[in-house]
């Protein structure tokens, strides 16, 4: 068989499993994204599974364009407006505060300072996807779901960019350190730029057009497009593509016409999907399990981290923005919902082969990734059950 026809077999296979393994996880009221998790460490424990690509490249420009569009087309502009206070705290000094305590968490583990921040950035970035499936399912009210949808895809960006200062400076010295806080600002301020202009030359290319199918391959072009381009200058990708798919959803004249607007979002849905199917069973494909126990005290010690850190922002910071007087118990699904996944393990991944420490930062990836999915994902739901925070409701109850 032809090398090519190999691929698209390889292709269609993962899509079956990844159906057959989202329905009876669906059966069986557990998150589809651990069940794929699994059942992909599964695989690659009992044979070598060649993937159609390299884990960390593949996510980074394959699937990351089409999740963050997604989770961008399908935030509701009114709650971002309203919530906008919680999540800004999580997304920026919230990530600070994450990195900075899980860095010297493991600076005290004996991981050299530099390698310990960029270990940092890679844990802040969370990972919501089995906690926004659940949300959805259960009706959670938008409100909190906007928190940790918005959320995610801010941090993602901002933990990129303190990843990308952070390997800079652990390659090139301490003295780089003020240099790299101009790019990160750069990197932020022309990403919103460069998705603004793309989501306005996609409307005025589609002005008067009502051809849903137009509109689902123009957004294509404005997904990959918005975030290649930011890539191409140096500046956030993520940040790029998620400007252009809020700017497209937002309410205006000159948008598309509200059904339109259904389609593709539904059409975005779909792709999200099979994007997310893949990730995760590539996942389990590039975890070894060998070393989510290599390094034992630095593991723990981020762990507890990586938790601790997102219990002071949930209980600490965020009651100050008065959502707890509309949804009781909100801030134990916001600290329970901190999920790590794809992002930081191809973040850890791609790390130069000439980084102190890299290694390591490996092995306590893995390790994060590995217990926040299954141990977040799995008891989510119950939480959300058990303070009765579903069915759309605004006041908490059923």
């Amino acid at each position: 068989m032809p090398d090519f026809a190999a691929h698209v077999a390889q292709f269609v296979g993962l899509i079956g499993i990844a159906l057959i393994v989202g329905l009876a996880a669906e059966r069986l009221r557990v998150p589809y994204s651990v069940a794929l998790l699994v059942v992909g460490i599964a695989l690659s424990s009992r044979a070598t599974v060649e993937p159609l690509f390299a884990f960390p490249q593949g996510l980074l420009f394959v699937f990351l364009p089409a999740l963050v569009f997604e989770a961008a087309l399908q935030l509701d502009a009114e709650a971002l407006l309203r919530r906008w206070l919680p999540i800004a705290v999580l997304a920026v000094p919230g990530v600070v505060f994450s990195a900075g305590s899980v860095a010297l968490g493991a600076a005290f583990s004996g991981l050299p300072l530099e390698a310990a921040f960029v270990l940092g950035a890679i844990v802040a970035a969370t990972d919501p996807v089995a906690v926004i499936a659940t949300f959805r399912r259960l009706t959670v009210p938008l409100d909190v779901q906007t928190i940790v949808e918005a959320e995610s895809l801010a941090n993602d960006g901002v933990a990129v960019v303190l990843y990308t200062a952070g390997v800079a400076v652990a390659l090139g010295g301490r003295a780089a350190a003020p240099a790299e806080f101009g790019v990160a600002v750069y990197e932020v301020v022309a990403a919103v730029g460069v998705g603004l202009i793309s989501a306005r030359l996609f409307s005025r290319l589609l002005r008067g057009t009502r051809d849903g199918g137009f509109y689902a391959v123009a957004s294509l072009v404005l997904a990959y497009g918005s975030y290649l381009v930011a890539d191409r200058i140096h500046a956030s990708g993520i940040f790029a593509c998620a400007t252009a798919g809020i700017a497209l959803a937002a309410p205006r004249r000159s948008g598309p016409p509200a059904q339109i607007m259904r389609d593709l979002q539904t059409f975005w849905a779909a792709l999200a999907f099979l994007a997310n199917s893949l990730v995760f069973l590539f996942m389990g494909f590039a975890l070894d399990l060998r070393r989510v126990f290599a390094e034992p005290r630095l593991i723990i010690v981020t762990l507890i981290a990586v938790f601790a850190t997102r219990a002071v922002l949930a209980y600490g910071a965020l009651p100050l923005s008065g959502l707890g007087r509309r949804y009781r118990g909100w801030h134990h699904v916001v600290a329970w919902a901190g999920l790590r996944g794809g992002l930081a393990l191809a973040l850890a991944l791609n790390l130069p082969a000439s980084l102190p420490g890299r290694e390591q930062i490996i092995d306590a990836t893995f390790a994060v990734v590995l217990v926040t999915l299954v141990l977040q994902g799995l008891t989510i739901e119950p939480l959300l059950r058990r303070l009765r925070l579903y069915g759309g409701n605004e006041s908490g109850g059923p």
